[in-house]
């Protein structure tokens, strides 16, 4: 008996698992009988990179990520059809960096080589999909792929997208995955009511369409995950569940996962489903899991042709092939899973906006992180441990619960030091790779060139304290742009800036700093005046020089009047006029047509936990009421500054609320800056501050917004595509992220505001736009954080200062082309200012240094952006183009777009290899499943033409040419 007992449970086990090819990816996932309901048994655990607990903390501190890792590649040594997926690189990159058990390290090589390790998404981190810009999120995914890359080989190139946590899901990170060669995506949080719609409809799985421009090139198949990320109630493993199977309850337990697995087969179109083996930080006794595991496998696969349930170790990979064998339609989806609500007045929409100075923080070093991988080349330096350290800082910067700011605040602070050491990092770098390209012979000087870091807040040691000194500009477009410089100093006037490599002196305009600005606490500048000069044509991927010095004081004063005449600013394009009454704009005119415009600061009461509805937190934006209050309880007090560079108006609208309203000269868009703390909470309530553009447009209920700054979706109040909305919520439910772009128009005017960080934003009312600058809240919102978020600094509030750029027209005109340029010359990648103090006068230090340099022979077209030029390995270059426009935004520029690589750099191209977005795999090679489509899915265009745009092969007989069509990024490994 006991024979035909083992004989049994050995052919049983067979069924389902099959003899385990000893490859990795999808040679190594268990065999399939196709006439069973098979439940994937996905064991991982979701390790935050930073939230409650810093990285650190969470890696070396008890039951931590190390010995998590260690212990499962132990308990996967023991059995070989066990299976794990691991997840984020920056934790296994830190221990692969630092362990010194070599022996441990072959096992992991052993494990990922026969498919028992999956290494799954792949990122550095698990990235946030709302408030990330599309170029970090390519930089961690492609720096993780490489880091994988160079330990394990093709074994280590993930198949699958792994976003189990991020609150919400843009359609750019869809059609990113896809792009970067994935086969799916599986994800866990939607809106409650869709996912209620989806289960009852069975369309938890399918083809997601990740680009109106790109065709079947960005459709990703994505899956939503039935029990979240964790595993059905009464299957939980961990230490601190109470949940076991042994040989004296199994036949229970075996009749507890028919049931579950039978109910999830009603709700599910296929003959597979995935069940999540983990939860936050699990596996810390591996060993638990594991014994439970192998006894509830044995147990549900002795009776599985009674049941017509079977069991097996698997991999979300694994699960997908089984999936596609079974050569299934699916559904279709075409906008995004934004916003997200988990109750009927719990929004998600909050951390949009939370923290605004780490987010702008945040993009801030991914400009820094281009300029450093640039210089690098540039100078062929080849890559360096400087470098690296703000790739991989950058990465963790794009962590769910890091940009978004809803962490701990020591944990936030923790994400500031990462980030800013390595930016100081590549500073240093950087200044010695100027010094590189600047001196015209070998030198021994102390020559240095020094951001400053603090200009957002009219502060600059430098400009402040010498009275001679080079400003150095660094441009990282493949494109000449201009740039209005403004320079804190502490006289005002009596500066004389010289072009060095025109030869020229510039103009030059004083306006003082607002009292509001000096007034913030941390700032040590003790300037009250900025100098202004216009820098033209700085060289694409180069660099200029302007030498300042002070001449002593002159007769020039700043130009001041408050009279209603003077209080109108304008240029050659667009006038702004202010209502007598109240100061407030009151329109725009573009060329002589007047649109009637208002702005305002104003702010929104926090809603406080009561009854079936959560507070206002990091997490969550619940206002209460729904309608905003003006901070200006009285007219606005304004003063006006003109000159031949700017006209502004300075705005105070509460003593910690102000802005200036700019126009530069040619510009065709107003600037405003905002300037907002410390926002008051000693009556016990918080606020959620917002800048409110209203104007007379028909919008109609729609706008649009930018995913992840760059497509653009269209948006409509009240509104979901895919299921029939029932909104309880009128503001919050209409937030959406704002990585860059918001606009509302009818057939006459539109109005468009780019933002300089990702906000979150709504059009709330028809003819209005909204956008959340700041928020300090007096609740939590218990979503685990365990704190209300109230950033403070020297003791008080925090202050927040920002950018929107305003543009007013007519939507027939190529505003959206407008708008894209825009956003990457001002709120992306600007130029970069380093200062070199000197005693040098103009002329000696042009006889001694270079003043003007570019790092290619031309320009790229003006729909084609360089995306990235980085070091790789091998002494190779990374080079990724993308074309920067969508089809429909304008008749000219939304063209196919084609220039000459060699025609590019002066170095000659010797091989040109394309890869997937990713760079860890060449693309001729890349294969990835196809899908069949529903005939019809609800809300969804089903006879939509699915034609990838066509890639021409870039090689020496073309003169290494490569052809671009709209959205199209292509990604090259090139040997010069």
């Amino acid at each position: 008996m006991r024979m035909k007992h083992t004989f049994i449970i050995f052919l049983s086990a067979l069924i389902v698992l099959g003899n385990c090819d000893p490859h990795c990816g999808y040679e190594a996932c268990p065999k399939i009988d196709p006439k069973l309901f098979t439940v994937h048994l996905v064991p991982h655990t979701h390790d935050d990179v930073g939230w409650v607990r810093t990285v650190d903390e969470y890696y070396y501190g008890g039951n931590g990520v190390r010995g998590i890792f260690e212990g499962v590649v132990n308990e996967l040594m023991i059995n070989e059809t066990r299976k794990f997926i691991w997840v984020e690189t920056a934790y296994f990159w830190k221990w692969w960096s630092e362990t010194n058990k070599d022996d441990l390290k072959e096992n992991v090589k052993k494990l990922v080589a026969n498919g028992q390790l999956e290494l799954t998404g792949g990122a550095w981190s698990m990235n946030d999909e709302a408030v990330n810009h599309y170029q970090s999120t390519i930089d961690q995914f492609t720096w993780g792929f490489r880091r994988l890359s160079d330990v394990f080989g093709d074994c280590g190139r993930p198949h699958v997208g792994w976003q189990i946590d991020p609150f919400g899901h843009s359609r750019e990170t869809a059609s990113l995955m896809a792009q970067l060669g994935f086969d799916a995506l599986f994800f866990a949080r939607l809106d409650t009511d869709d996912k209620a719609h989806r289960i009852e409809t069975k369309t938890m799985e399918m083809i997601w369409r990740g680009s109106k421009n790109l065709g079947e090139e960005s459709d990703l198949f994505t899956g939503v995950l039935s029990e979240g990320y964790t595993a059905p109630r009464g299957f939980c493993f961990d230490i601190y569940c109470p949940d076991h199977v042994t040989e004296e309850n199994y036949k229970e337990k075996v009749v507890q996962f028919v049931q579950i697995a039978k109910r999830q087969a009603d709700t599910y179109r296929s003959n597979n489903v995935i069940w999540t083996m983990g939860a936050d930080f699990a596996y810390t006794v591996a060993k638990r899991w594991y014994s439970n595991l192998d006894v509830l496998i044995r147990h549900v696969n002795e009776i599985s042709h009674e049941t017509g349930v079977a069991v097996a170790y698997s991999t979300p990979s694994c699960y997908l092939q089984a999936l596609h064998a079974e050569n299934r339609t699916w559904p279709v989806k075409e906008d995004d899973f934004f916003p997200y609500a988990s109750e009927k007045h719990t929004y998600w929409t909050g951390y949009f906006t939370s923290r605004p100075n780490l987010k702008k923080f945040e993009r801030d070093g991914n400009n820094l992180l281009q300029v450093c991988k640039q210089m690098h080349v540039i100078a062929s330096s080849g890559e360096s441990d400087n470098l690296n350290s703000l790739r991989e800082a950058m990465g963790v910067l794009q962590h769910h619960d890091a940009i978004t700011g809803t962490e701990k605040q020591r944990v936030a602070d923790d994400y500031a030091r990462i980030l800013s050491r390595a930016i100081g990092a590549c500073d240093t770098s950087t200044s010695q790779l100027l010094k590189l390209l600047t001196t015209k012979v070998d030198s021994q000087d102390n020559l240095i060139f020094s951001r400053c870091p603090s200009l957002n807040q009219s502060e600059c040691s430098v400009s402040e304290e010498s009275n001679t000194f080079v400003v150095t500009i660094y441009n990282p477009l493949a494109k000449k742009v201009n740039k209005f410089v403004r320079l804190p100093v502490s006289k005002e006037n009596g500066f004389t800036v010289t072009d060095l490599s025109a030869g020229k002196t510039l103009e030059v305009q004083f306006v003082p700093i607002p009292r509001s600005v000096e007034a913030i606490p941390v700032r040590l500048g003790k300037a009250k005046h900025e100098l202004i000069f216009e820098a033209v044509d700085l060289p694409p991927l180069g660099f200029k020089s302007f030498h300042v010095s002070y001449q002593g004081r002159s007769r020039r004063r700043v130009l001041r009047d408050t009279k209603k005449q003077e209080t109108d600013i304008s240029n050659e394009i667009l006038t702004i006029s202010f209502d007598d009454e109240s100061h407030l704009i009151e329109s725009v005119s573009v060329n002589g047509k007047k649109t009637k415009l208002t702005q305002e600061l104003m702010f929104y009461k926090s809603g406080k936990r009561s009854v079936g509805r959560r507070a206002s937190g990091a997490y969550i934006f619940r206002p209460d009421p729904n309608t905003p209050f003006p901070i200006a309880t009285d007219k606005v007090k304004i003063n006006s500054y003109k000159g031949p560079h700017v006209e502004e108006v300075h705005q105070v609208f509460s003593d910690w609320a102000s802005q200036i309203v700019r126009l530069y000269k040619g510009a065709s868009h107003v600037e405003i800056e905002w300037l907002v703390g410390p926002i008051p909470t000693d009556d016990y309530v918080g606020k959620e501050v917002i800048s409110r553009f209203s104007t007379k447009i028909d919008s109609k209920r729609n706008f649009v917004t930018d995913s992840n700054s760059r497509e653009y979706l269209n948006r409509t109040r009240n509104f979901r595509e895919t299921w029939k909305a029932d909104i309880l919520e009128q503001v919050a439910a209409n937030y959406y992220p704002i990585t860059s772009a918001i606009s509302i128009e009818d057939e006459e005017t539109k109005l468009a505001v780019l933002t300089d960080r990702a906000q979150g934003g709504g059009s709330i009312v028809d003819g209005t736009l909204e956008l959340m600058v700041h928020r300090r809240l007096v609740n939590d919102d218990d979503y685990g954080v365990s704190e209300v978020l109230n950033e403070r600094q020297m003791g008080v509030g925090m202050f927040a200062r920002g950018r929107h750029l305003v543009l007013v027209g007519s939507p027939k005109s190529n505003a959206t082309a407008q708008e894209r340029t825009l956003v990457q010359q001002e709120m992306v990648l600007p130029p970069v200012l380093y200062f070199s103090p000197t005693s040098l006068s103009a002329e000696e230090w042009k006889g001694k240094y270079r003043t003007e340099f570019s790092g290619v022979k031309m320009e790229l077209p003006e729909n084609v952006h360089l995306l990235t030029l980085e070091p790789w390995k091998d002494g190779k270059i990374l080079l990724r183009f993308e074309h920067i426009m969508e089809k429909s935004d304008d008749l000219r520029l939304s063209r196919a777009s084609e220039f000459s690589m060699q025609d590019l750099f002066e170095a000659k191209v010797q091989k040109v290899t394309e890869m997937t977005l990713g760079a860890n795999q060449i693309l001729s090679s890349s294969r990835r499943f196809k899908w069949n489509e529903d005939k019809i899915t609800s809300g969804t265009n089903n006879d939509q033409d699915r034609t990838a745009p066509e890639r021409n092969i870039v090689q020496s007989a073309d003169n290494f040419k490569v052809i671009l069509y709209p959205m199209q990024i292509r990604t090259f490994v090139v040997e010069f």
